[in-house]
This record gives structure tokens, sequence and C-alpha cells, in this order.
């Protein structure tokens, strides 16, 4: 099958070419004007917005419905899980300003780690590139150790670690930049990333513990399975799979929602407009994109009417979409790779 959730997995997929990063994709394109406009638009909703983390979501929630896919001229008419959070933060990031290219220069500064915009030095990898870039940018900053401790001081840290292999990586997926690559890091192939992560077995608990000894508990696992593999190798425009994948989801919710309780505690002291990564410690993807990951989504936490939703581009539904935080994470409780969330808090500053 067609391997599509590269485009969620790496900031960049593998078949657009050196002029994705050329200085000239941020120039006017056919795409543009439309792009243009949806960013005037997103302007006159949310420029007199002092509240950076509701500017996040408001921001966003201009977005919904965009469709889903990558759009290689950097514009606003079609997003990918990380180019949506990208575009939502360079615009949120315009204070004073107002200009079109100041978005695109916040852009930048959010895809890539060096004044040299070239391939070697886009954030491709998320936990080892994208959340320390932003980090050191002072854009923002990782609250999971925060949250652990104020909810779960007494259960033990997790922490995904995962060796990147990015010469791999670029022999995959932009063959013709191995040799700038090796020219750059010519001893350093392997990159070993630390990303800690809340369990999602910390935020979901079973009331009866007997229940992982059940048959239907049995079958509910082999269903979490087969949305792992949905996820893994699915076609992307394959709309029979994708309502597949979203019955077996809903049995998973019916299940989970009888059998489990939520921490809300820690669910409320979310804030809107985090970036939420789903993490799946040191997934082997090695066929597939030659290395291990261990970050596959990405989205925004957002409150609306007193309920936390998970705000993203969605392979399901092919468009940028709210899900209920607690409907959507709680589904892989019983997934073979996805074992919890890592949560980073933008800062107001560019």
């Amino acid at each position: 099958m067609k391997f599509f959730f590269t485009l969620m997995l790496i900031l960049v997929p593998f078949q657009q070419n050196e002029s994705l990063f050329a200085k000239s994709s941020r120039l006017e394109t056919k795409n543009n004007s439309q792009s243009r406009i949806t960013f005037k638009k997103i302007l006159s909703k949310t420029a007199r917005v002092k509240d950076f983390n509701k500017k996040i979501a408001l921001v966003s929630e201009e977005l919904l419905n965009t469709p889903y896919g990558f759009d290689q001229n950097g514009a606003l008419n079609k997003f990918v899980c990380t180019t949506l959070v990208e575009h939502v933060l360079a615009i949120s990031y315009l204070d004073k300003t107002r200009k079109y290219k100041d978005y695109q220069k916040n852009l930048d500064k959010i895809q890539y780690y060096s004044t040299k915009k070239r391939s070697i030095h886009f954030n491709h990898f998320f936990s080892l590139d994208w959340i320390p870039n932003l980090i050191r940018r002072g854009m923002g900053v990782d609250i999971t150790n925060e949250v652990h401790n104020a909810f779960l001081p007494h259960t033990k840290k997790n922490f995904s670690v995962t060796n990147i292999n990015k010469l791999e990586w670029f022999k995959v997926n932009l063959p013709s930049q191995v040799k700038s690559y090796k020219k750059s890091y010519p001893k350093k192939n392997i990159f070993r990333t630390r990303l800690q992560y809340i369990s999602l077995k910390d935020i979901f608990s079973f009331t009866d513990h007997d229940i992982v000894a059940t048959s239907e508990y049995a079958d509910i696992v082999e269903l979490s399975k087969y949305i792992d593999y949905y996820e893994e190798y699915e076609e992307h425009d394959d709309k029979e799979v994708a309502e597949v994948r979203e019955e077996i989801a809903k049995l998973l919710d019916l299940f989970y929602r009888k059998y489990t309780y939520v921490n809300m505690d820690l669910i409320s002291s979310i804030p809107t407009g985090t970036i939420v990564s789903v993490v799946r410690p040191n997934w082997n993807m090695k066929d597939k994109i030659g290395t291990n990951i261990n970050v596959s989504h990405v989205g925004f936490a957002i409150w609306k009417n007193g309920t936390l939703y998970f705000r993203h581009a969605s392979t399901t539904y092919k468009k940028v979409v709210d899900e209920e935080f607690i409907t959507y994470f709680r589904r892989y409780l019983s997934s073979p790779s996805v074992k919890g969330v890592n949560f980073v808090l933008p800062l107001k500053s560019s």
C-alpha cells in the first residue's frame, strides 16, 4: 500500500524536491492569492486579541475545515498536522505588524533552526528538531514535567528515548541532499532524542482492573492493533478504509467510556493553545522512512464551552477538525505503539 503517514510523521514529504526549501517558495504563487485572502480574514478577527493562548485558539478556529494535504508553497490552502501548527503559530506571533511577509518570517523561524533555509537545516523531526528549536528561540516551553509533578507526583516519569538516523532518512526521503548532509555532519548520523510524555494510563485508568482478563478486553486489544495498522498503512484517499477505522474507533470509545475513569484534574490543567504531540516511543519506521521516530501526530488542545478538544489536520476526515480530547486519546489506551502525550505551551515571543 501507498505509505501516506510520512506526511504526518515528517514535516516535509519525501516526494518534494529542493525547491520546497528555496526562498522562492515563500514568494507569490498561484495559490498565494487565496492564502493572502485567508490571512487578511484571520487578522481582521484576531488582531485585537491580547490573550496569546486565546489568539491561537481563534486563529486555528478560522482554519477549521481546511482540506488535508501538503502545500509545498507554504500557503494557507491545506495542511498536514505539523504545517497546521506552524502556520497557526506564525500568524499568532504577529503583534504590532500585520504584514504577510512578517508572517512568513515567523514561519521560517519555526520551520528552520538556521537562517540558511536549506533542507539540511529544516526541522524534520518533531522531538529532535522542532520542539527544541521552538524552546531555544523562546517561543515555547515544554510543560509535560510540570503537569506530571502537579497531578502525578507518585507515579514514575515516562520518557521516549529514540535514536534517529538522519543520514538514512535523507537517503530515503531526500537523496539529492545526502551529499550536503554528509558535508555538514561528516561524523554524525545518529541523534539520540529523549522526550518526556504523560502516559495514557495515567490519564485514563480502569475502574475494574479485572476487565483486562476478559475476552471482551482481548477483542479490544485486537481492534487497537487494527487502528495502528490503518494509521501506518492505509491508503491516503481510501474513504472505505477511513470509514472502517472510524467504526472501530467508535467501538473502542464505547468500551473505554464504560470501563475507565478520566483524570479530569489533569485534563483541566492543560491550557488552551497547548501543542499536543502523540508519542510512540522508538517507533520502528526504518522500512518506510529509514529511521525510528517517537512523535507521529500533533495538534492543539483547545477549550470550548468547558470541554477540551484536540484540533488537528485529520487523515480520517481529510480536513482540519475538532475532536473531543478525551474521546480521541482514550481510543489509544490499548494501542501497541501510542503510549502518551507531550505538552508544549507556546510563549508570546518571536
